[in-house]
């Protein structure tokens, strides 16, 4: 973003810009972002068959595709289930459909295809982008 002097020092004289210092600050999260270990750290099943899958960091909405969502190995079904993202963008609402149960006290449930607000790939293993998520028992 910056050039060096051609004697490989700094060589800026002049006031950084707005437009400058925004997208510095945007990459250098972006790059942050980068170097962390993102996944969905946890979820748990709430009154009203409700399921909440908690992340480390935002999310970017158009990521989220229900279809991709496994519960012991079982998709959830866009067209019967619903979500919302919560403010902070680090927690995804599912509302499961009326007829939805659970076959056990601690269900497996696996996300896919998730992308951060910066686009980066949020998983637990590194080879499938997939994140298996310990879940707390249903209240």
């Amino acid at each position: 973003m910056l050039e060096n002097a051609p004697d490989g020092t700094f060589g800026g004289k002049e006031e950084a810009s707005r437009g400058l210092l925004a997208t510095g600050g945007f990459e250098t999260a972006r790059t942050f972002e980068e170097t962390k270990h993102l996944e969905v750290s946890g979820a748990g099943f709430a009154a009203g068959n409700m399921l909440n899958l908690t992340l480390i960091v935002g999310i970017d909405v158009d990521s989220i595709d229900l279809s991709k969502i496994t519960i012991n190995g079982i998709a959830l079904n866009p067209k019967l289930d619903s979500y919302v993202l919560s403010e902070d963008k680090k927690t995804i609402i599912i509302k499961l459909h009326d007829g939805f149960q659970l076959t056990s006290k601690t269900p497996a449930i696996a996300v896919n295809g998730l992308k951060t607000q910066f686009g980066n790939g949020v998983k637990n293993d590194e080879s499938n982008n997939k994140a298996k998520i310990p879940c707390r028992e249903r209240i």
